[in-house]
């Protein structure tokens, strides 16, 4: 039951002092994952949760609000509300009628999250070691994320991209300030950020007067589950029963430098993680991610660095690439963005945005009020440096 995930738990507060109980988290992507209470001596090791969060939970903090008030509630009426709730065995039987088999069977049934922690109806409290896979960068239901939740939604939630809302140009805004980009377009999740870049990529060729066709990835990589991310994805298992998807994709070996001579005139886009999350916690070597940008330049291609996973403060930068010094053309981001609420995005160059008109993309729930106003709270925290001081220092302290 051990996820993709591996998470330390660092917070603070405002002056910097470490928070007991509540979540900060690096995840470095591998295969098995840990967790423990920041301020305490030594590692606290609990019982292994699987993936799972409350739906449940978040409505019912949703209402109760935040401070004082959520406190309350939480010890009082949300326990006794949560002990009432259908049984593990109910809620099962009901999944195994209702809901598609894609996830196998899940055997625990989760009703709230506090910090750290995950609860069952019956109490039962297991310490979280996936962080609902790399999205939990805050823990369950930290209060200042509740109550910038809450806030939005009792104001406004949706109201397409047919109109602006301040959160989601605050949040770009940030995002380009923060970064190497020039402009942010916001979707839904870290596969559609990628079917994005796919789709940027060819329109800046197609613009240019040259399209191109062929895109590169490398062994061991995870992009998505969509037609086009799958066709970036390593593993044929993932692909084989879906074929025929995107075509013209060609795999190199990650971390050699002597194969991107493969990297040619034809190729549209280069697609990388700076730190493989599937392929094993393997981090791209600067000498690498150097060889790369300049074959990307030489040849014309687009160098698109995913950071779905390694992104947003979970190697201790706050992007991964920064680890390098090499910059890409574009960038995509989801997975902790909103601290919990789904979002994703890709950052681009102005050379790459210039080429984008109205009507080549859009979605129809990305950049809501509502999730924008999760993001900025959690993006705030986030890039604190503090807090990514002690993201570098809980790891230190596990590979101790």
């Amino acid at each position: 039951v051990l996820s993709r995930t591996l998470t330390v738990i660092p917070d603070h507060r405002a002056d910097g002092s470490v928070f007991k109980q509540q979540l900060g988290s690096i995840g470095i992507l591998g295969t098995k994952s840990w967790s423990f209470m920041a301020d305490s001596a030594k590692p606290l090791f609990g019982s292994v949760s699987a993936d799972g969060a409350s739906r449940k939970s978040n409505d019912l903090l949703l209402a109760a609000g935040a401070g004082g008030m959520l406190s309350a509630m939480r010890r009082k009426g949300l326990r006794k509300r949560f002990a009432a709730a259908a049984s593990s065995t109910e809620v099962q039987e009901l999944a195994e009628r209702s809901l598609l088999n894609n996830y196998g069977k899940r055997s625990l049934v989760f009703t709230h999250g506090e910090g750290h922690w995950l609860f069952e109806a019956d109490g039962k409290k297991y310490l979280d070691f996936t962080a609902g896979i790399a999205v939990n960068c805050l823990g369950h239901s930290d209060e200042g994320w509740v109550k910038a939740v809450s806030t939005q939604a009792g104001l406004l939630c949706h109201t397409s991209n047919l109109y602006l809302n301040n959160h989601q140009v605050s949040l770009g805004a940030k995002l380009v300030e923060l970064s190497f980009a020039d402009k942010a377009f916001f979707c839904n999740s870290g596969t559609e950020a990628n079917e994005a870049a796919i789709k940027f990529a060819r329109k800046f060729h197609f613009a240019a007067g040259k399209p191109r066709e062929k895109f590169v990835a490398f062994e061991n990589a995870f992009h998505g589950r969509t037609m086009g991310a799958l066709a970036l994805t390593w593993k044929e298992g993932y692909k084989a029963p879906f074929q025929p998807i995107m075509p013209s994709v060609d795999f190199l070996k990650f971390n050699e430098v002597e194969g991107l001579t493969a990297i040619d005139e034809s190729t549209c886009a280069v697609f990388v993680e700076p730190m493989q999350g599937e392929g094993g916690v393997v981090p791209a070597t600067a000498e690498f991610m150097t060889a790369l940008r300049q074959r990307c330049d030489e040849v014309g291609a687009l160098l698109i660095f995913d950071e779905v996973q390694c992104g947003l403060g979970r190697t201790g930068k706050l992007f991964g690439h920064e680890l390098t010094g090499v910059k890409p053309d574009l960038m995509t981001l989801a997975k902790p963005l909103a601290g919990g609420l789904p979002i994703g995005a890709v950052l681009l160059t102005e050379k790459v945005a210039a080429c984008v008109q109205p009507g080549d993309h859009g979605s129809t729930f990305a950049g809501a009020p509502l999730v924008c106003a999760a993001a900025n709270y959690t993006l705030g925290r986030v890039s604190d440096q503090a807090f990514l001081e002690n993201v570098e220092e809980m790891g230190q302290r596990l590979r101790t």
